[in-house]
């Protein structure tokens, strides 16, 4: 994108990274599961998966590309992004919601995520664009930690009583490794059970005046817009439950 970007009239780039560029590699520090990382972490490429790897290889990559240009670049890295989806379609982010609410998954593993909102990833990124002080960092995107057990409560509570039967009981390590073998996205999730995902997003909310909306409100908005989409199917509604619709977008 840099590239592309520099032929052509644009000043300034904003870059979508993850926090997985910043968070992981890091066993060998005795830190995983207490430490807070911010934008001054790098994930260790010698000890990452390649997805992590290959995020951190582009950014680095990407800031190697403006050095000594007048193209000004800016990177943004958001943890799990939850919230509405815009088309019927199934992403990466949106699967740990898919399988609790459409309960692929018999028990729920002992994951953790920084939650954060597609759309306040989106204000996000016109604040970066917008803010002249931008140019240069790099700014986590994540609201409240959540466990994936406390995402499937959330689930639970609200659409149990609409026929989904939502697990909530966690997975015995032994059985997550046994349904791994059967299922790629648990067995990508191995190496990351019991380890929370711990980032500050202070310098985005100092810098750039950026809040993230309440956690719940973006879990409960992706499973309202997995069903209206048809990518989990629709239960029979009780009497005098409440009907699911498609989440209307909230003022930011």
């Amino acid at each position: 994108m840099p590239t592309a970007a520099a032929s052509g009239s644009v000043r300034r780039v904003v870059l979508t990274s993850s926090i997985d560029a910043i968070r992981l590699g890091h066993d060998s520090t005795g830190t995983v599961g207490t430490r807070t990382f911010t934008e001054d972490d790098w994930s260790d490429v010698t000890r990452a998966d390649p997805y992590p790897k290959s995020k951190v290889l582009a950014e680095r990559a990407a800031w190697q590309f403006v050095r000594g240009t007048a193209l000004e670049l800016v990177a943004v890295h958001p943890g799990l992004v939850l919230g509405p989806l815009q088309r019927a379609a199934r992403t990466t982010s949106a699967e740990p919601v898919r399988l609790l609410l459409s309960r692929g998954v018999p028990a729920v593993p002992h994951l953790g995520f920084a939650v954060v909102d597609v759309r306040d990833v989106a204000r996000a990124h016109r604040l970066a664009t917008e803010s002249a002080a931008a140019a240069g960092n790099r700014y986590i995107l994540a609201g409240e930690h959540r466990w994936l057990g406390e995402i499937a409560a959330v689930l639970a509570e609200r659409f149990r009583p609409l026929g989904y039967r939502v697990p909530t009981r966690r997975m015995p390590r032994p059985l997550m490794w046994t349904a791994a073998r059967f299922d790629r996205t648990l067995r990508l999730a191995l190496a990351y059970v019991g380890r929370p995902a711990l980032v500050s997003a202070d310098k985005a909310a100092r810098e750039l005046g950026w809040t993230a909306r309440p956690a719940d409100e973006s879990i409960v908005d992706m499973a309202e817009s997995l069903i209206a989409h048809g990518i989990v199917a629709p239960r029979v509604r009780r009497a005098g439950a409440p009907r699911v619709v498609s989440p209307v977008p909230r003022s930011q």
